[in-house]
């Protein structure tokens, strides 16, 4: 697993099988450090390969833009994830057992996905005996909550770009899930106005704006059918609401929803993803010839990561929201103005910039200097509860900060 290159592909690709209970999964590992790997693990009924080496790499991407220690993976298992919660459980057990060699060793970590709670991957780990702190698997992040305030930092940052009032712009979004929704809340608050959503039901549109909150509640009541349940708007193809006639086009629902047959029709002059790879390469040159801001999914929906794991180091709902716009509001303006000034996509600067972050990474790990063990040694007993929480929010901003750079 050491030899890494920074490129498409992938380290290790795992099925994991059991006939007699028709468990079909795979775990796929894209890069490691010091021998782990962390990513989520999903249920959906349409789990693949190809689909997970994708999602893999981005969260190389993700950890690396994030100044993290930290190797990529994915794993995913087939199945409809409302079957009843026994059999779910008993799915889930069977899939830890099987690859309890890379549970076990970290050489990869799973965390909760499309299809899984954290208290599944919780309850699964624990059933092959792995110890986990309490804090473990408890973060707020379930609900997409960080995930929306990384989502509007980049739009707000490609906004100023281009001189765009984010009062006086619109924004349709793809996804009314857990991150769907919580985007839609942020960008009200802010001022926006949410004129479109969509659900596997369909979606609506008002251009006059949506009652966000309304919907939220709405959702909870109604799930899907939400779109069905909200009679203040008109009803159109899900496929519609890519192309509206808007500012700020957010998709948070599956991959590639913006490819060649729908490209050319997009009017947003900002894509700000809350989604993994929801446009394809193709479709990505496409959108940077036309002059639309295609911003790096694995920037726009890394607050996930980064507000979990400030989450953990005591730090308030407040300040972390508050860090994450203005700090990754920063790299995304950065980004921007190299994309400008080398007549290169904000996808491609960003890449080229977080491949040689992650090569200082995994120079880093491997020089094992003693300031280095030292480190190592406190994270693990941070992660112990053993450090007073006082003491890790007195320096977690700063840690954080210079790990974004």
């Amino acid at each position: 697993m050491e030899d890494y290159k920074f490129e498409f592909g992938s380290q290790l690709i795992c099925h994991i099988i059991d006939e007699k209970l028709g468990l079909l999964g795979y775990i796929v590992i894209d890069s490691s450090i010091d021998g782990h790997s962390c990513g989520g693990l999903k249920m959906l009924p349409d789990v693949s390969i190809p689909e997970l080496q994708g999602l893999a790499r981005v969260m190389t991407l993700k950890f690396s833009f994030l100044g993290m220690s930290e190797g990529g993976a994915k794993a995913g298992i087939i199945g409809d994830p409302s079957m009843p919660q026994e059999e779910k459980s008993a799915l889930l057990r069977t899939f830890a057992e099987i690859a309890s060699p890379l549970l076990k060793t970290r050489a990869y970590v799973p965390a909760s996905d499309m299809g899984t709670t954290n208290q599944e991957i919780r309850h699964m780990l624990e059933s092959i005996g792995l110890k986990l702190p309490q804090s473990k698997y408890k973060r707020k992040e379930e609900g997409g909550f960080y995930t929306s305030f990384s989502v509007f930092a980049g739009a707000a940052a490609a906004a100023k770009h281009i001189n765009l009032g984010l009062s006086q712009s619109t924004i349709a979004i793809e996804g009314f899930g857990k991150v769907g929704s919580s985007v839609a809340k942020v960008f009200s608050q802010k001022g926006t106005k949410v004129v479109a959503i969509s659900t596997v039901k369909g979606a609506i549109y008002n251009p006059d704006g949506l009652d966000v909150d309304r919907l939220i509640l709405l959702k909870d009541e109604a799930g899907e059918d939400v779109i069905n349940a909200y009679r203040e708007a008109k009803k159109i193809e899900k496929s519609e609401l890519l192309t509206l006639d808007v500012d700020i086009l957010s998709p948070c629902a599956g991959q590639h929803s913006i490819n060649l047959g729908n490209v050319e029709d997009i009017k947003a002059k900002i894509v700000s993803p809350g989604a993994n790879i929801p446009v394809t390469r193709e479709a990505a040159q496409v959108l940077y010839r036309k002059g639309k801001l295609y911003l790096p999914d694995f920037i726009t929906n890394c607050g996930g990561i980064l507000g979990g794991n400030m989450e953990l180091a005591g730090l308030s709902e407040k300040f972390i929201e508050n860090f994450i716009i203005q700090e990754l509001g920063r790299k995304m303006s950065e980004i921007l103005e190299v994309s400008q000034k080398k007549n290169l996509s904000p996808v491609e600067i960003a890449e080229m910039e977080i491949e040689e972050k992650f090569s200082r990474i995994k120079a880093k790990d491997r020089e094992k200097t003693p300031r280095n063990r030292l480190f190592d040694f406190a994270l693990k007993v941070y992660k112990k509860n053993l450090i007073p929480k006082g003491l890790v929010k007195v320096y977690a901003p700063r840690y954080f900060k210079a790990r974004l750079g």
